[in-house]
């Protein structure tokens, strides 16, 4: 006969794509999360058993009749967040509502975001073969990650970081633990011998090819630049001194900007409900100062990729638009009068290299990789390449120890850099470049 389905409402609409690169591309629909074939994957009842599964009170209004894809005719199967399921389990254990929901919450918003997408896609895959996502098993497990591998070709990083966004879940609806199951360690061996992780990696983009086009026209002489492309220099010129995330640069407030009386120093400080990523609450808030390329460099064509130079520009530009925005960027469109979000100051950065580029090198634009994190990890590591101390370098990028730097930041700059040569001082991570 048919096979019953109890429906439980969406609450929430969630992004519903699987994301290989995290934090580079937004999420979106995607139409080709059935491709991976039933072979092999058994129903989750081989499993170890649940520490519980969430339970729904339901009634005859709940119950449907399905069709034999195991889908509701003329609707599509509903299913709850991660959080929602989280939630739930606590609070079936006893937890109030608001202690249920400060367990659930200890991420950072990109990061609950990032969970809740990779729990929503292998959710999806679930229930495209009629699994119980909260009742995981090892083949189970495998199958899916040999999906991610081969039918959406995923890295074996982004793979690492399902497993453990799955596990975080798990442990609140199942005794079920990835990390200790044989058979999962197995396949991800497997999975580096075939995708060896290569522990410097070039550049995506040069760094050198955008700071040429900073020091020519359109983009100078700075006092004739339109608002436009006066921010998109400043933006940059920043975040590759700070080395800071774009999260950070969207953080700066305009109310703490101190300058020198002379313009030599800036001091830029994040509002005070801000904490980067790795910072906690207890800790000092994180104060960037930047000195002026002018104690190096007295010549205007040495100075002309001088973030303290253009912020001066930039300030004095947009002082009488900011009206009681809170931000130290703010948009250059006259229709925009609110404080603008991090996407876009990312947008600003990576719209800075693919413009740069279509005027250096407009050949190579169709092959640009570009996500604004990148350049962090090119500041950091032109910096180190510069014979900065790791010690600074470590305090300078708030990192706790080398191996964040080495493993994830270090890129190989051999074959990168290819207009150094003409460039005047510029500054990256706190260091000055000759």
């Amino acid at each position: 006969g048919q096979s019953v389905r109890v429906c439980l409402p969406t609450t929430q609409s969630r992004p519903q794509s699987l994301e290989q690169n995290t934090g580079t591309h937004q999420l979106h629909h995607d139409p080709h999360l059935s491709e991976m074939g039933e072979n092999g994957v058994l129903p989750p009842s081989v499993g170890t058993p649940h520490r519980h599964s969430p339970t729904v009170a339901s009634n005859s209004q709940n119950v449907e009749t399905t069709t034999s894809s195991g889908l509701p005719q003329g609707a599509e199967q509903p299913s709850l967040t991660r959080m929602e399921i989280v939630i739930r389990s606590l609070r079936e254990e006893g937890f109030s509502e608001e202690t249920a929901t400060r367990i659930c919450s200890k991420y950072r918003e990109s990061t609950q975001k990032l969970y809740g997408a990779q729990w929503d896609n292998y959710q999806r895959w679930c229930s495209e073969r009629d699994y119980d996502s909260c009742s995981p098993n090892s083949i189970m497990m495998c199958n899916f990650f040999s999906f991610l591998f081969d039918v959406k070709e995923l890295t074996l990083s982004t793979l690492k970081g399902y497993r453990t966004a799955l596990n975080k879940t798990f442990r609140f609806v199942t005794t079920y633990d990835l990390n200790l199951d044989d058979n999962v360690s197995d396949l991800f061996d497997y999975f580096l011998k075939i995708q060896p992780t290569t522990k410097f990696q070039p550049p995506k983009w040069d760094l050198s090819v955008v700071l040429l086009a900073l020091i020519r026209p359109p983009f100078e002489p700075i006092h004739e630049l339109p608002l436009k492309l006066l921010t998109y220099k400043t933006v940059f010129l920043v975040a590759l001194a700070t080395a800071g995330r774009s999260s950070e640069i969207h953080a700066l407030d305009a109310r703490k900007f101190v300058h020198s009386h002379n313009w030599s120093t800036v001091w830029l400080e994040p509002r005070d409900d801000f904490l980067a990523k790795n910072q906690k609450s207890k800790d000092e808030p994180r104060v960037f100062k930047i000195k002026s390329l002018t104690d190096f460099a007295g010549d205007l064509e040495d100075r002309k990729l001088c973030p303290v130079r253009a912020l001066r520009m930039y300030w004095e530009k947009t002082r009488s638009l900011r009206k009681r925005r809170k931000n130290l960027f703010i948009s250059f469109s006259p229709k925009v009068t609110e404080d603008i979000g991090r996407s876009t100051v990312a947008s600003y950065l990576k719209r800075t290299v693919v413009l740069t580029h279509d005027l250096i090198q407009p050949e190579d634009c169709d092959m640009l990789s570009v996500n604004a994190h990148e350049i962090r990890k090119l500041a950091a590591s032109n910096a180190f390449n510069k014979n900065i101390s790791i010690t600074e370098l470590l305090s300078n990028c708030t990192w706790k120890n080398h191996n964040v730097f080495t493993n994830f930041y270090l890129r190989d700059l051999a074959c990168s850099n290819e207009y150094e040569h003409m460039l005047p001082k510029y500054i990256v991570a706190g260091h000055t470049v000759n």
